[in-house]
Parts: structure tokens; C-alpha cells; sequence
């Protein structure tokens, strides 16, 4: 038996460990080089939002800022429901036959209660209504801050802040905080809409003229002035009962609208024929009737190394409800 050399073997060793050296070298080089490069990533498509860059991620809680474009292109009359267009948290029911709850209703956000939410104007903070929701409907035993008295063309944007902020702003801002910032941009303009329901009530007639101008070298000022109005709905049945006394007189009346009670049988003999003619339509459940107008101004200007401002508005609504 012959015995092969050792030294091959030595040498192979070696030349298998330089080999699996330079693979191992080469492959911390490109490392190297790929970290410091740039990843680049194939375009994409992002679904679910009609805003672009609408969310504020970089602050501790997402902010959502709304501009006023985006809030009339939803096509809604009132600020409260184009908010709930625009903001997924913000709800604004609108419940009928809650007597002064019809005219000022209130507004939540994240189905928290209507005085949870705290609302600002210009970082300032917002007076709440007068009237107090002692009805059975959302937000019972709270009052809430009327958003209806802010005309959407006096709306720079809307800024919500959809977490708790309590700490920073106290308990009325459990559930939030809405950020509402008047325009002072210079220029003037007439809106005007018009909308109705597919029943043919519901007709809402809105027309607003605002103008901006320079107040002094870096001042600005901006009016608003609105006029609203709104037929009202009503989505009540027909009133079947029986109206008037029944006659002896043999009367044939078609009996498929009306009746004794809730039936069809008179009480007293036959119909009597103002039956025929009598408004079964007696009953009103929906919207309220309303006629606004409102004024609303904001202003601003240096002052003596100050910036002196003042915004505020005046509205003036009447209501007419199925209470």
C-alpha cells in the first residue's frame, strides 16, 4: 500500500482557506457599499382618504387639517355636517322633535359627549350655547358650542386634534379639540348654493359675500356676511283617525284613508263628508324651518413690536320646530 505525500494536502488546506477568504472579503465590501446607498422605493398608490396630507403625524397626537375647499366640495349646507363628512370621529346627529335641540344641535367626537369636546377659534377658546339638551336625544344633560353660527366662507381650515388633550386644556377636552382658523387673505368673492330633497322639501338657500383687505403695511382684515334659509322636512305619515263626528245621513265616503280610531269603521252611523277634505298631513317630524343671517369679522396688525388682533361675529337665527 503506497502512502500519498502530506504536503499536497498542506498546500490544498491553505489554497481552500484563501478561496473561502475572498468570497467572505468581497461580500463585507458590498455590505458596506449597499448601506450607504439610498433605497429607492417603486411608486404607490395610497386608498382610503380624499385628502392629501390632511394628517399631522409628526406631532405627539395626529392632528387632521381640513381646508375650507375640501369641506364645501362634500356639498353640505352647515359647517357641523361638513365636518362629518371630513372627519371620521366627528358625528352630528340630527334628531327631530327635540324642541330647542332642533335648532342648536350638538355635535361629538369620538361618541364622547357634546361639552367634551373643546372647540377654538383662532387658538381662542369658544363659548358654548345657552341652551341645555334636556331631551332624550345624543348628548343629554350637556350643552354644546353651536357650529352652525360659523359660515364655511370665513374658514381658512379646521384643525382637529382626534385624542384626549385634557392634560394641556382641562376636562372639557376629553375627547378633543377642534381648531377652527379664520381667513385674512386680501381679495373678495360671492358664494351662492342652493339644495332641496328628493322628496322636494328640504329647500336650503345660502348666499355669503366676503371680502380681505390690507390693515395698514402688514395688517389684515376680513368680513364675512351670510344669509340662510331652510324650508324644513317633514317625513310624517298620513293621520288616519277620524276627524269629525259620524252623520245619520247615508253618506258613501272612500274609507282607504281614514277612519274610526285607526280602522276604517265609523263611530256614529257614516263619515261625514269633511272627511274628503280635511289636512291628513296634521303631524311634523323632521328638520326645522330656518332663517339666518350672521356677520363675522377678523383682523389683525402689528403694534408697537405687538400684534394687536380681534375676530368675533353676530348671528341672528329664527327657528321654527315641530316641538
Amino acid at each position: 500500500m503506497k502512502t500519498m505525500p502530506r504536503l499536497p494536502l498542506a498546500a490544498a488546506a491553505l489554497a481552500l482557506l484563501a478561496l473561502s477568504q475572498l468570497p467572505l472579503s468581497a461580500q463585507g465590501t458590498a455590505a458596506a457599499a449597499a448601506k450607504d446607498d439610498p433605497i429607492l422605493l417603486e411608486a404607490f398608490v395610497a386608498t382610503g382618504t380624499r385628502f392629501n396630507d390632511r394628517t399631522v403625524v409628526q406631532s405627539p397626537v395626529p392632528i387632521d387639517i381640513v381646508r375650507s375647499a375640501d369641506l364645501e366640495r362634500g356639498g353640505a349646507p352647515d359647517l357641523a355636517q361638513m365636518l362629518q363628512v371630513a372627519v371620521p370621529s366627528f358625528n352630528f346627529p340630527r334628531p327631530s322633535l327635540t324642541d330647542g335641540t332642533d335648532h342648536i344641535r350638538p355635535a361629538t367626537l369620538r361618541g364622547l359627549a357634546p361639552d367634551q369636546t373643546l372647540v377654538l377659534i383662532n387658538g381662542k377658546r369658544r363659548h358654548t350655547s345657552a341652551l341645555v339638551n334636556v331631551n332624550g336625544s345624543i348628548g343629554r344633560g350637556s350643552v354644546s358650542v353651536d357650529f352652525n353660527a360659523l359660515p364655511s366662507s370665513a374658514i381658512e381650515r379646521v384643525e382637529v386634534l382626534r385624542d384626549g388633550a385634557s392634560a394641556q386644556y382641562g376636562s372639557d377636552a376629553i375627547a378633543g379639540v377642534i381648531n377652527v382658523i379664520l381667513r385674512k387673505d386680501v381679495g373678495w368673492g360671492l358664494d351662492a348654493s342652493f339644495g332641496s330633497t328628493s322628496e322636494g322639501d328640504g329647500r336650503d338657500m345660502k348666499v355669503s359675500a366676503f371680502g380681505g383687505t390690507k390693515l395698514g403695511a402688514k395688517g389684515s382684515l376680513f368680513a364675512t356676511a351670510y344669509v340662510r334659509q331652510n324650508s324644513g322636512t317633514n317625513r310624517s305619515a298620513i293621520d288616519t283617525r277620524q276627524q269629525y263626528f259620524g252623520t245619520g245621513t247615508p253618506t258613501v265616503l272612500p274609507s282607504g284613508n281614514f277612519g274610526s280610531g285607526t280602522g276604517l269603521t265609523a263611530s256614529n252611523g257614516t263619515l261625514d263628508s269633511r272627511e274628503l277634505t280635511v289636512n291628513r298631513l296634521n303631524h311634523r317630524f323632521g328638520d326645522a324651518k330656518v332663517k339666518e343671517r350672521g356677520l363675522w369679522l377678523n383682523g389683525e396688525t402689528p403694534f408697537a413690536g405687538w400684534t394687536a388682533y380681534f375676530f368675533g361675529g353676530a348671528t341672528q337665527r329664527h327657528g321654527e320646530g315641530a316641538g
